[in-house]
């Protein structure tokens, strides 16, 4: 298969849940498949649940799943309060980011970037609004706001398995917020945890 991860990540994926097909969770989907760490998973036949801020990646990211009835896309930025929010959206939707510093930091690459104000809302209310709250797989990638997302998860209560979050070399506060889990895999982005 085709490889769809920024990095390895879709082969260590694959490899811990072998051929066995269960559920996702993707915070920060973007369009579903560039650097996606979960289309693969939708076309083996897992059903998901995936979210992103972004108007213009989540336009590509309904057309992605247009036709998958097991995928469920939410418009939203999952944050510590229900309501909105202002989102920093680049020309290139995979850095958009509710920090305001995002644009100052990727100012050599030549990003175009607008503030738009979005959904905003807590895990409970994405969970509630997705209509699951059970997930094999947890996949957290929102440049910068992962932590606040990890630390509103009860992974155990969640039924995770597996879990990749953008660690920005956060690696002691991601592991404090996944009691019982141990590393499966690092790179220079994600890292991945088991149960």
């Amino acid at each position: 298969m085709k490889s769809y991860s920024q990095l390895d990540e879709q082969y260590h994926i694959l490899r811990y849940f072998g051929n066995g097909v269960g559920t996702f969770l993707d915070i920060g989907a973007n369009d579903g498949k560039t650097f996606s760490n979960t289309y693969a998973l939708s076309l083996l036949g897992w059903s998901g649940v995936c979210v992103d801020a972004s108007p213009r990646a989540f336009a590509s990211l309904t057309a992605t799943h247009a036709n998958n009835d097991k995928i469920t896309c939410l418009h939203a930025a999952v944050t510590k309060e229900d309501g909105s929010i202002v989102l920093h959206e680049a020309s290139d939707t995979l850095v958009s980011s509710l920090d305001a510093g995002q644009p100052k930091a990727w100012a050599s690459y030549g990003f175009d970037w607008n503030e738009v104000e979005v959904p905003a809302m807590t895990v409970p209310t994405m969970l509630a609004k997705a209509g699951r709250n059970q997930f094999d797989f947890v996949n957290i990638d929102v440049e910068s706001h992962d932590i606040v997302i990890l630390q509103q998860m009860n992974l155990e209560a969640m039924g995770v398995k597996m879990l990749c979050v953008e660690h920005n070399n956060r690696f002691d506060a991601i592991k404090a917020l996944c009691p019982g889990f141990r590393e499966w895999h690092r790179n220079g982005i994600n890292l991945l945890m088991v149960k």
